[in-house]
């Protein structure tokens, strides 16, 4: 719900989309969309830029298992809280957040989108998640006994975990 796709075509009942950026289709009952016609709007980086400001505010907040305030935040706790500073809803855990709004790909990836990770290198559950703030960072709370923070995207840990970028303001 909330998630744009590409629509490929229209048949009687069904719709024909693109997903995963990766020339991937499927077919969806038509019951289940809404279908504008017209080009697809240009991506701004402000809203996602707004994100990544109101996130900024709790750097240094302590990690804190199943946190969702500024008293402790966990990584999905983090996001949650963020989003719902701008009037953006999205799902409580990782795995759920990384089905909020619309795939981007590393390469693709603005200020503002979750950038997800695997528990284990190149595969597994969504475990964690953070912000991408640009120049291969992010900012997110990583484990118990740390804090929120900025941290690389590329370092060796992260980078062979990464499940995929979602973008929620667009």
């Amino acid at each position: 719900m909330g998630t744009y796709v590409k629509v490929n075509w229209i048949e009687p009942g069904w719709v024909n989309v693109a997903y995963n950026g990766d020339g991937l289709m499927g077919y969806v009952p038509s019951d289940y969309f809404t279908v504008y016609e017209g080009t697809i709007p240009e991506v701004t980086t402000t809203g996602g830029q707004a994100a990544v400001e109101v996130a900024k505010q709790f750097l240094g907040v302590p990690y804190v298992y199943g946190g969702t305030s500024p008293r402790g935040f966990d990584c999905s706790g983090l996001m949650q809280y963020v989003y719902a500073q701008l009037g953006y809803s999205i799902n409580r855990v990782a795995a759920d957040q990384m089905k909020n709004g619309i795939a981007v790909s590393r390469e693709q990836l603005m200020p503002g989108d979750l950038v997800g990770f695997y528990s284990s290198p190149g595969g597994g559950y969504v475990g964690h998640i953070g912000m991408y703030v640009g120049d291969g960072m992010m900012i997110h709370a990583p484990h118990t006994g740390d804090v929120v923070k900025y941290t690389s995207i590329d370092s060796a840990y992260y980078s062979s975990r990464f499940a995929g970028g979602r973008r929620i303001i667009y």
